[in-house]
């Protein structure tokens, strides 16, 4: 009997341990997720001003580069959560766990492809965001597996140093983390028609646009489930 006690004493004080372990680790969770989105939050308050009669002046960039000077342009899809700053450095890997003020972060920060020249001029340009729970970053992609939601913003603004970029979205869909889509540099004219070819091919939908030889792309990426990707590909307009 004494040792049935005994048994049953120890199960429960690991039960209590593990309950209570799993408890900090999603109050911890919660509070990193709170706190990431009242950064960008309090980012949007201070540097973009949605009343600014020249639409240039929606953001102030050069006051956001004294804070850190990677930043490359601000992302924006007109009534949606995607409205951050973009950042670029020498690499990919970087930016997935530090934010906007370089602290770490589960959250990250939304970044160009360290390929890309950080002023859009390239026939491609890749952007990165994580896919988090609570909707912030680039979660706000998936909803583009919808048609309809595809309808009702079909544009993504880039505001950079040189001016505003308005991009058309020309196809959406799932995809590898080695799809061709993630090409940047195309040798040969051939290279480039698979990239089209691929891009058409992959669609989750049509949306009457096509990609065009002489206009340049922009790739927006997040993660789909455990190793996928999820894509939404644009060209300017």
């Amino acid at each position: 009997m004494k040792k049935e006690i005994i048994k049953d004493t120890i199960f429960y004080i690991i039960m209590i341990i593990m309950i209570g372990t799993a408890a900090f680790f999603l109050i911890r969770y919660i509070k990193e997720y709170k706190t990431a989105r009242n950064e960008y939050k309090e980012l949007i308050q201070q540097y973009t001003n949605t009343e600014a009669t020249n639409e240039s002046d929606f953001v102030d960039l050069y006051a956001l580069s004294l804070i850190n000077p990677e930043i490359i342009g601000w992302i924006k899809i007109e009534n949606s959560m995607i409205n951050y700053p973009v950042v670029k450095t020498s690499d990919n890997e970087y930016y997935l766990s530090m934010d906007f003020y370089k602290n770490k972060s589960k959250s990250g920060c939304i970044f160009m492809d360290y390929r890309n020249d950080g002023r859009f001029t390239d026939l491609s340009t890749i952007i990165y965001g994580h896919n988090m729970k609570d909707g912030s970053m680039f979660n706000g992609l998936h909803k583009y597996k919808s048609y309809t939601y595809y309808r009702e913003h079909p544009v993504i603004k880039i505001y950079t140093f040189y001016g505003i970029k308005e991009y058309s979205i020309i196809a959406v869909y799932i995809a590898e983390a080695d799809d061709i889509a993630y090409d940047i540099y195309f040798d040969t004219t051939e290279s480039y028609h698979n990239y089209k070819t691929a891009i058409d091919e992959n669609k989750l939908y049509e949306t009457g646009i096509e990609l065009s030889d002489n206009k340049r792309t922009l790739v927006l990426s997040t993660c789909y489930g455990k190793t996928d990707r999820f894509l939404v590909i644009a060209q300017e307009k």
